[in-house]
């Protein structure tokens, strides 16, 4: 499908949505027993599905993204470390960290950026006290999602498929999690206080989870379980982990192997990653990242950014068609896909041939948007199959409408794909990921040097299926030495 149909498709003012299909994932993924299918939609639809969109909005945008800033800066130079206390232990415990000299490691690539992302921005959502009650969250949400296709699927988890039962049995332990959490929220909105004192300070949880843990809350008294409730807790969860974090090791991966490009955005990046060492005690070195910076001055760090999403995000959208309607391929793309359908005349172009397509979509239909097929079509890509970190920088053009290539302006555009979805069915998340992936990418590469550990180089360890972005198939060990910029 090409650009222009997919954006007509999922236009906000298109008649389309999912909610059919929500339902039918719930249950088959989420094991939410129908609830959600079955109870009332204007419900479901109304201001809980809106508080969703709070997420893209001040305040909780500034407010998230500071806790985890502070994450990061407080953890990162403790990636690995020969220090096993603290916060840092889960994610060295997960990649099997050596230890072979002073500021010199060996571990398990994937897991160990993967659970670190997760530590730092976890608690930005769910507050401290959940990531202390449930340090093994993550680890459970993984596990689940190792077998993400077989639940969609609808399959039991009795059926002898390799690691089935013990993801089903993983979903369980998260979605418990989420109950407990839940109560928690609602008993503390009443005035309430644990005896135990596991909930004593859920202050720092986002206002977007306590808002929607009211609403839900409120609905709940509507329905004949919490079936729905909790598994949405839980759905949230999981896309907050199941594609930023995955996509910052990706990154990473390729980064780290083109000493031009590694080179290139480490002078780009260091401006605004201050580094203040502590000469004889490196464990008390301090790190500073100025992430309106970040955001706003790393074109080349953006564009590997963006070309890591474009080779590793494979993302669909399915749409149950509401009213019939008519949608139209521009010229533009009729043209890339077929080059010669228009010759010049009079001044400009005109088509040759009668291909631009027309589809008439009627009430009924069902549709699937596969972004990941646009990312990988070499009429829109040179040699789509490679990593190209600069492919999506462009020359800024002066006020001559020249282009300068001597400045130094540079720009990244970000238009040419749609890994979070399009219209109004976009990733909720967008902006705060956005910043988690520049900000963890952007101080890792500039605090540590990695190297692959086996003889085989950087070779590429191949991919697994995932519920999110492509995950590596196969484990990659990596030295880390701690670098003074």
């Amino acid at each position: 499908m090409s650009p222009s149909l997919a954006k007509e498709v999922l236009a906000v003012q298109a008649p389309v949505n999912n909610h059919d299909m929500v339902g039918h994932f719930m249950r088959n993924v989420w094991d939410d027993k129908g609830a959600m299918g079955d109870m009332d939609q204007t419900i479901l639809w109304g201001k809980i599905h809106r508080a969703m969109y709070q997420l893209n909005r001040e305040p909780f945008l500034s407010q998230a993204g500071k806790i985890m800033t502070d994450n990061i800066e407080r953890a990162v130079l403790s990636l690995v470390s020969s220090r096993e206390t603290g916060s840092n232990l889960k994610w060295q415990e997960r990649a099997h960290v050596v230890v072979h000299g002073p500021n010199e490691y060996e571990a398990s690539f994937f897991p160990l950026i993967r659970h670190f992302v997760a530590d730092m921005v976890l608690p930005s959502l769910f507050g401290t006290d959940f990531i202390k009650n449930y340090p093994d969250i993550a680890t459970d949400l993984f596990a689940f999602d190792a077998n993400f296709h077989l639940f969609l699927m609808g399959l039991p988890p009795w059926i002898p498929l390799s690691g089935l039962r013990e993801s089903a049995a993983a979903r369980d332990r998260v979605k418990s999690a989420m109950e407990d959490f839940h109560n928690a929220l609602v008993a503390a909105s009443r005035g309430e206080r644990t005896t135990d004192g596991r909930w004593d300070n859920l202050d720092d949880v986002s206002s977007v989870v306590k808002n929607r843990v009211n609403l839900w809350e409120e609905a709940v008294s509507e329905l004949s379980n919490k079936e729905a409730c909790i598994a949405s807790h839980a759905f949230l969860l999981w896309v907050t982990l199941i594609n930023a974090n995955v996509i910052v090791f990706w990154l990473l991966f390729h980064v780290y192997q083109d000493s031009s490009l590694l080179a290139a955005i480490r002078e780009e990046v260091s401006p605004f990653v201050h580094i203040r060492e502590s000469p004889g005690s490196p464990e008390r070195s301090t790190i500073t990242l100025d992430s309106p910076e970040i955001r706003a001055q790393t074109p080349l760090l953006q564009s590997a950014f963006l070309e890591t999403m474009r080779l590793y995000t494979q993302s669909n959208s399915f749409k149950n068609v509401q009213a019939d309607f008519v949608v139209s391929e521009s010229e533009i793309d009729q043209n890339i896909r077929e080059p010669n359908s228009f010759v010049p005349k009079g001044g400009s172009k005109v088509p040759v041939s009668q291909s631009q397509r027309t589809y008439q979509l009627q009430q009924g239909d069902m549709i699937c948007v596969p972004f990941g097929l646009h990312q990988s079509d070499s009429r829109y890509w040179n040699h789509p199959e490679n990593f190209d970190g600069r492919r999506f920088i462009i020359q800024q053009q002066d006020s001559a409408r020249r282009t300068s290539l001597s400045n130094g302006r540079v720009s990244v555009d970000s238009t040419r794909i749609s890994p979070w979805g399009s219209g109004a069915s976009i990733c909720k998340g967008q902006k705060l990921s956005y910043r988690e992936v520049l900000e963890i990418a952007g101080a890792i590469l500039l605090c540590w040097d990695i190297e692959p550990a086996g003889a085989a180089g950087w070779s590429h360890p191949g991919l697994a299926k995932a519920g999110g972005t492509a995950i590596p198939k196969r484990d990659f060990r990596i030295r880390l030495l701690r670098r003074v910029p």
